[in-house]
């Protein structure tokens, strides 16, 4: 049994802040990457006493080059690193897994009060819909897995993103980990506890994986995404095929959920370039 780990950051125990920002602390990235690390590796640990035989993980923050990866000395065990890549935080999966892990999620954006919430680029992007209803990385990331008729089996986060992973796929097994406050303070658990609840969770979610269904999206679907500024909007509305349906609004519409998700993508790293342009 294959099992696919998409491991993201903002969701990790004890994260609150952008390790971006310039009053970060310096040494935040460093202890993040170690607790981030740990959660993947419980993840492993669970779903190998669940029956997982062979597991792939994504690394799937900012530079997506984050999980120390000799870490990961674990038989049948292979980590993606690097970026910009294809499927993004979804690169690797196909339809010879059994199950998807997203560890490390967040809410999408305006989801309040999520830990750190925002959809893909929170600098550019206000909000995305598929097919009319707000979506964030977990609802975009699960079309990609149900494309290739995988279940999303467990989420890892704040109870916010628990919550808006239950709306889309009920009975997907849920790692609480924080208690958000707000966007930018959370009760948190410890690492070490937070890793207990993980470990058990993904082997409940291997066992249980053959009877969950993936998340799929009417055909043709459609993505929107409301940019901060019309320039940038401006840029992801060169893309052939997109609509412009506002002054900070572009859509894309297909039947083919990758050619959908290549549109986006193209569109946000668009949105990305006008943004970085305008700061330096």
């Amino acid at each position: 049994m294959k099992v696919f780990i998409s491991a993201d950051m903002e969701g990790i125990a004890g994260k609150v802040h952008w390790e971006f920002a310039k009053d970060a602390d310096s040494g935040e990235w460093e202890r993040d990457r170690q607790i981030m690390t740990g959660h993947v590796k419980a993840a492993i640990e669970g779903a190998k006493e669940g029956g997982a035989s062979e597991i792939v993980i994504n690394d799937s923050h900012m530079s997506m080059r984050n999980l120390l990866v000799d870490s990961f000395e674990i038989d049948d065990v292979k980590v993606i690193t690097g970026q910009p890549k294809p499927l993004c935080m979804m690169e690797g999966i196909d339809d010879t897994y059994s199950a998807a892990f997203l560890v490390g999620y967040h809410g999408m954006s305006g989801a309040h009060p999520g830990v750190l919430n925002h959809s893909y680029c929170p600098l550019s992007i206000r909000e995305i819909k598929i097919n009319g209803s707000p979506a964030g990385e977990f609802g975009v990331n699960a079309g990609i897995a149900g494309y290739f008729n995988v279940p999303i089996a467990l989420v890892v986060g704040d109870n916010v993103i628990a919550e808006e992973a239950k709306a889309l796929t009920e009975d997907i097994e849920v790692a609480i980990i924080k208690e958000a406050l707000n966007m930018v303070s959370a009760k948190c658990l410890t690492a070490k506890a937070a890793n207990e609840i993980i470990k058990k969770k993904a082997r409940v979610a291997v066992e249980k994986c053959k009877s969950l269904k993936p998340v799929t999206y009417d055909m043709p679907t459609e993505i929107e995404v409301d940019f901060f500024m019309t320039n940038m909007a401006d840029a992801a509305s060169l893309i052939p095929g997109s609509k412009r349906k506002g002054g900070t609004t572009v859509s894309f519409s297909s039947s083919d959920y990758l050619e959908l998700f290549r549109a986006f993508q193209a569109m946000f790293l668009l949105g990305e370039k006008v943004r970085m342009e305008l700061i330096y």
